[in-house]
């Protein structure tokens, strides 16, 4: 008889899932800005080889940022331990209820 030893090595070639929530209002702060937390908390996401608790993820705008009243796109991204990725969006408005806050105009180019 004789025996051969092989190694069968598999190739994870399937991007991440993941899920945003809804579109949502915060409030601004006493400054009039809201200072944007980690949103990869909030998010649903899975993979098919790799554990929920070993994904990494990235934010744009990065968490940290401070924002004036208006709306945002937050965009997070999700990496599996493979290289794979996937992303999702959702818009964030940031609603003054301070009462007193202001949004500068964008400067009028002139002609």
């Amino acid at each position: 008889l004789a025996f051969d030893n092989f190694k069968i090595t598999g190739v994870d070639g399937t991007n991440p899932l993941i899920t945003c929530p809804s579109n949502f209002t915060v409030s601004t702060n006493g400054g009039c800005t809201y200072l944007l937390p980690d949103e990869s908390t909030i998010t649903v996401q899975s993979d098919n080889c790799t554990a929920s608790n070993a994904l990494t993820f990235t934010q744009t705008p990065i968490s940290g940022t401070l924002i004036a009243p208006g709306t945002q796109t937050i965009t997070v991204n999700v990496f599996d331990e493979s290289g794979n990725t996937n992303s999702c969006s959702f818009q964030l408005t940031v609603a003054d209820q301070v009462g007193r806050c202001f949004i500068p105009c964008k400067p009028q180019q002139l002609a």
